[in-house]
């Protein structure tokens, strides 16, 4: 009975332990026609890193956001400078960050999109590592709450 109890606290501490968290994003308001800009803050707690969007290795996973496109049109995601950092498990010095990271996405709502609200869909790909070891790489599911007007 007392196992029983404790379970859901335990499965929000696994939770809370997660290294790399979103923030959660503002609903987007665009007219036909119009740009916006989105700036999703991706957090990476203190301790950990993650392989930039362009690692220095070709064996390094890649941080990657992808969006679904409908019914936007997406005409660029803009990562951040990376820093370059000296591990003693690699020779050479590799390209991270750490800390809050803000990943920005240019999009178009087309003159032809659907008027009204939804939920536009996309992942981000990552693999966050100590100084010591790597977790497996892991994708996190990203909702832009949006309605165009």
């Amino acid at each position: 009975m007392v196992l029983l109890s404790l379970l859901p606290v335990s499965c929000l501490l696994a939770q809370d332990s997660q290294p790399v968290s979103l923030r959660p994003l503002e609903k987007l308001r665009i007219a036909r026609g119009e740009r916006a800009e989105i700036r999703l803050v991706v957090e990476i707690k203190a301790g950990y890193h993650i392989n930039s969007h362009a690692p220095m290795e070709a064996h390094l996973i890649p941080l990657r956001l992808s969006w679904e496109t409908r019914p936007f049109r997406i005409l660029e995601v803009q990562y951040p400078k990376p820093s370059l950092e000296k591990y003693d498990f690699a020779e050479k010095p590799l390209s991270v960050f750490s800390g809050p990271v803000t990943i920005v996405t240019r999009l178009e709502a087309p003159p032809e999109a659907p008027r009204g609200p939804g939920i536009l869909l996309g992942t981000l790909r990552y693999q966050a590592c100590t100084d010591k070891l790597c977790l497996p790489p892991r994708t996190l599911q990203v909702r832009l709450p949006y309605e165009i007007r």
